[in-house]
C-alpha cells in the first residue's frame, strides 16, 4: 500500500486529490438550487473531503415523511446503479436521507466530476415521478 501511495505522488498528492474532489462537488452544489451539503456548517473547512454528503432541499422532498424521502433516495441510487454509475451513493442509514460520494485519495477527481451530471439526471427522473 505504501508503494502505491508513493507511486501516486505521496500523501500530499492524495490529500490534494481529495480536496480537489470536494471543490468540484462544492462548485456543483453552488450551481444548483435543489441540493446542499448535509452539514449545517457550510464552511468548506468543516465538510469532509472523503465521505462527501449532500441532501435534497426542495419542498416536494423536504415536506414529506422520512420514509418517503428514503424511498426517493433509494430510487435515485437504484437508477444510477442500473446504469453502472455511483454504485454506492446512498447516505448512511443512520444519517438523514442524503447522497454520499467517496472522494478519498484513491478516487480520481475526474471520476467524481463524471458522476455529478448523472446525479442531476437521476434526480430529475425520480422527481418527475414524485413531485
Amino acid at each position: 500500500a505504501l508503494n502505491w501511495v508513493e507511486s501516486q505522488g505521496g500523501l500530499n498528492s492524495l490529500i490534494s486529490k481529495s480536496q480537489n474532489s470536494l471543490k468540484k462537488i462544492a462548485d456543483w452544489i453552488d450551481q444548483r438550487n435543489w441540493v446542499t451539503f448535509l452539514s449545517e456548517y457550510k464552511d468548506i473547512n468543516y465538510i469532509s473531503n472523503t465521505g462527501i454528503t449532500f441532501k435534497i432541499t426542495e419542498d416536494w422532498f423536504t415536506t414529506k415523511e422520512e420514509s418517503f424521502q428514503r424511498s426517493v433516495m433509494g430510487d435515485i441510487c437504484k437508477l444510477l446503479a442500473s446504469h453502472n454509475v455511483a454504485l454506492d451513493c446512498n447516505g448512511y442509514p443512520k444519517a438523514p436521507p442524503s447522497f454520499r460520494i467517496w472522494a478519498g485519495g484513491t478516487v480520481q477527481t475526474s471520476d467524481v466530476e463524471l458522476v455529478l451530471p448523472w446525479i442531476d439526471w437521476a434526480y430529475n427522473e425520480v422527481k418527475a415521478k414524485n413531485a
